[in-house]
């Protein structure tokens, strides 16, 4: 039997920041291949980007993944905003 081998880095909230968006704060994190073209991801629903790291370990390590959380989701924020 081979061994399985993970090949994808996932996304462990080291290599992130947050970008500033109508008074929110989304969070963004990358991984993978930094000279690679960047293909966003999207979790597309509740929770937060780490949830989806099963699925990554499926994608090839040459790719660079950014991914970032829901605004309200994750390590994003509402904003004020949100709240009037």
């Amino acid at each position: 039997m081979q061994n399985i081998q993970r090949l994808f880095i996932p996304f462990t909230h080291e290599n992130g920041g947050h970008l500033s968006v109508d008074h929110a704060q989304i969070y963004y994190e990358e991984c993978g291949n930094p000279a690679s073209q960047p293909l966003l991801f999207l979790h597309g629903g509740l929770g937060c980007l780490t949830v989806c790291n099963a699925l990554l370990e499926r994608l090839p390590s040459s790719l660079r993944l950014v991914g970032m959380d829901l605004r309200g989701q994750g390590r994003s924020t509402l904003g004020s905003d949100a709240l009037s």
